[in-house]
């Protein structure tokens, strides 16, 4: 179940999905993401509790995810030893970062001048 005291009268249940979710990051424009234990990280429209999306390309189990603070990239870590980042609007890979030497449990964007610096532990 989700709750979003603000902006919804009650919880609200993501559909289509029975799998056990590792992790879940919310947009400022009310866009859920969630990764899970079934290598994948799934856009849901929190109004409704649908899916929107599902991002495919971690070989293990998704174990973090995380949108930028302008909502426009979504990084995600897994049991891979990567971290990749998305488009959200389109769901398309942005790229993969390798050489994490063990799982990455967490993901981080620290705002800079221009841009954004990802950290993964």
């Amino acid at each position: 179940m989700l709750y979003q005291a603000n902006r919804l009268s009650g919880p609200r249940q993501l559909l289509d999905y029975n799998g056990q979710m590792s992790g879940f990051s919310i947009a400022k424009d009310g866009t859920l993401a969630s990764c899970s234990h079934d290598n994948t990280v799934r856009l849901w429209d929190v109004e409704t509790g649908k899916q929107r999306l599902s991002l495919e390309g971690h070989s293990n189990w998704v174990l973090t995810v995380r949108f930028s603070p302008d909502g426009k990239v979504l990084a995600s870590g897994g049991r891979d030893s990567t971290a990749m980042l998305w488009d959200p609007a389109s769901g398309k890979e942005l790229t993969t970062l390798k050489g994490h030497g063990d799982q990455v449990y967490s993901v981080a964007f620290a705002p800079m001048t221009q841009g954004v610096s990802l950290q993964a532990s």
